[in-house]
């Protein structure tokens, strides 16, 4: 598919450059490459592609936010950022395409869910890291969490939010909501700006998720010295298409560090899915970062795509 759209592309354009399927596959490290902002490489094949693309019209709004990692802020008066915004700017229109529509039966999703779930808690176990699945939730830190799921779980941006900045603590201004779309990659959504990413998101359809309707059951992941890694099921759907799948994953994901995983993931390769499994696991410390405050705070929180 992406040689046959890569072939129309030079065809109507009458450029010719090579469509082969190895030029265009989403790398982390691509050999040839064009300074994205001096931070994210982008594969120049895939760029060139792009630009013959490119409409002719100008404008200077970025309708396609996910070629821009969190760092971009198309606000800032910085002169480094507002390159590095600009030319995601250009490499977006060039990659707008037509969302798929979704419609997969809710039964469907909820049967594939408890099986990917079970098997991945099998994984999980396997590799010496005790996971027990609760129905409902049974621990001190269970106020913080369904408090915080009040807030989170309504997908209104503005909300979410507010939970985030009431029931969670941080390091820093750059740690936030990971996305893992692999077991080892993700995108990282800065805490402080969830509520401005997401109403560029979500009204696009380009992902969206649900753990309002099948999140009560709470596995605990991890339990030792007053940290607690909890997570509960639900659903995700990716809907971008080849060409925004791959300047996504070139322009803003992350690997983890080698020889990490992330946990219940074994995605290898990042697709679209309407409603395939998902885990949103919560990482909370008692007394919060300090030791000393209250009660429970949620210090990580990682949206985990599991097909």
């Amino acid at each position: 598919q992406a040689q046959a759209e890569c072939a129309r592309s030079a065809e109507s354009t009458h450029l010719h450059f090579s469509c082969g399927e190895s030029a265009f596959a989403p790398k982390m490290s691509p050999l040839a490459s064009v300074s994205l902002g001096a931070r994210r490489p982008l594969s120049l094949t895939a760029l060139l592609a792009l630009f013959v693309a490119l409409p002719c019209t100008a404008s200077t709004d970025m309708e396609i936010p996910l070629g821009a990692d969190d760092e971009c802020d198309p606000s800032s008066s910085s002169g480094a950022e507002e390159g590095a915004c600009s030319l995601n700017a250009l490499q977006l229109r060039a990659a707008r395409q037509q969302l798929d529509s979704q419609g997969a039966a809710a039964g469907a999703g909820k049967a594939s869910v408890a099986a990917v779930v079970a098997s991945n808690l099998t994984e999980v176990e396997a590799n010496g890291t005790s996971a027990s699945t609760t129905p409902g939730c049974d621990g001190a830190w269970c106020d913080t969490i369904f408090a915080f799921n009040n807030g989170f779980d309504t997908m209104v941006p503005a909300t979410m939010q507010q939970a985030i900045n009431t029931y969670s603590e941080w390091t820093s201004d750059t740690q936030g909501m990971k996305i893992a779309v692999t077991q080892h990659a993700y995108y990282e959504m800065y805490h402080q700006n969830v509520e401005s990413k997401l109403n560029q998101y979500l009204p696009q359809g380009y992902f969206n998720w649900d753990f309002k309707r099948l999140g009560t059951n709470y596995t605990i992941v991890k339990d030792t010295n007053g940290t607690v890694v909890v997570a509960r099921p639900g659903t995700i759907t990716f809907n971008l298409g080849w060409w925004m799948r791959s300047l996504f994953w070139n322009s803003a994901v992350h690997p983890l560090p080698e020889g990490q995983n992330f946990d219940f993931s074994q995605v290898t390769e990042f697709g679209d899915c309407t409603n395939c499994g998902a885990m949103l696991e919560y990482t909370l410390k008692k007394g919060g970062l300090s030791g000393t405050r209250p009660g429970w705070w949620i210090t990580d929180l990682v949206v985990i795509k599991m097909g």
